[in-house]
């Protein structure tokens, strides 16, 4: 007899074979493969047209199974002329407590093997194990692969994890101290820079500082292209004293004196929200090849937008000189974009 089962039925005590699959299931980490050092370890041989797995203990499922040195033939058939893929696989049946290496064909690749059961759970189940890939043509054997993996002991399991984390770590730690020392590593949570302390406020919006400069910030809290007069509204929340940057364009009339002027300006929440407009921060007007318009609009005054922020909204007004009145040969003002201020 060329293969066994290794554990037989025995009275006294009353041990059955799945009594000890269960407990050489966990023995074993719950691997499946072949047992290290033992016989030829499920090798391979070929004899004429024949595959041989040769000799070894697998495991599969806690069910220990040993080929004796006679081996196991796989015969093929050298009338075959076309490529015939063989898949071989070891075959444990719960039911009639058997084992058996098995194959499967076919001529377009590699055939899958039936599907297991959990023979803890079902203890009539029956599983397989895939042990090897190898053709034949016309009873020349080929093209062979072993699929079956050795199970090692945990001690061994333990050695090399131990060394892929510690070469993991040794590596990891040499890139994080070269770029720290580059520069191309910044840690999120940096407490200082340079010795500097680097600090942020409470919440979302907090202040940053270097030391004991404030590093200001902007938000974007609206994007568009609005034209006034208009109120534009934000979901962002506006409290008193938060200031907002407002980006706003707008244009010359008339046919060759047609241009545009960009800016923008900073508003603080309910700065004097019983006036018609805040008028702040202006932009010149200097188009440089427009004759015409620089005796229109003089160069020597200032342009600018009319805002004003309250509870939580802009109010987009007119285009105003440096005077304070309005200018009559400009369109409306356009916004564009807000930004919060954050310092």
């Amino acid at each position: 007899m060329s293969i066994r089962l290794i554990r037989q039925e025995s009275e006294t005590p009353n041990v059955s074979n799945h009594d000890d699959a269960r407990m050489v299931r966990y023995a074993y980490g719950g691997y499946d493969g072949f047992v290290k050092n033992r016989g030829q370890e499920i090798g391979y041989a070929i004899s004429g047209t024949s595959f041989v797995v040769q000799s070894g203990v697998i495991n599969l499922q806690g069910w220990e199974v040993e080929i004796d040195a006679n081996g196991v033939s796989i015969p093929t058939s050298a009338s075959v002329a076309n490529k015939l893929y063989y898949s071989v696989y070891l075959e444990v049946n719960c039911a009639t407590e058997t084992a058996e290496i098995k194959s499967v064909t076919d001529h377009a690749g590699f055939p899958d093997i039936p599907a297991s059961d959990d023979l803890t759970a079902n203890t009539i189940g029956t599983a397989r194990l895939l042990l090897y890939h190898f053709t034949a043509t016309g009873g020349i054997i080929a093209d062979v692969e072993k699929m079956v993996n050795a199970i090692e002991y945990a001690g061994e399991i333990t050695k090399k994890l131990e060394n892929d984390l510690r070469e993991y770590a040794d590596d990891s730690v040499g890139e994080l101290q070269e770029g720290l020392q580059e520069g191309t590593v910044i840690p999120d949570n940096a407490k200082k820079v340079n010795g500097v302390a680097f600090t942020r406020g409470s919440g979302a919006d907090g202040i940053l500082k270097i030391g004991d400069a404030v590093i200001p910030q902007k938000k974007l809290i609206w994007s568009g292209y609005t034209k006034g007069p208009a109120d534009v509204y934000f979901s962002e929340n506006i409290q008193d004293d938060d200031i907002v940057e407002a980006h706003f364009m707008f244009n010359t009339r008339g046919g060759p004196d047609h241009y545009t002027l960009r800016g923008f300006c900073r508003i603080q929440q309910n700065f004097d929200q019983m006036a018609d407009a805040v008028y702040i921060t202006y932009i010149r007007a200097s188009p440089s090849s427009n004759e015409a318009a620089t005796q229109r609009i003089n160069t020597n005054e200032l342009l600018g937008a009319a805002f004003k922020l309250y509870n939580g909204r802009i109010t987009i007004g007119g285009v105003i000189k440096g005077t304070g009145g309005l200018v009559e040969s400009v369109e409306g003002v356009y916004l564009t974009k807000v930004y919060k201020i954050i310092e």
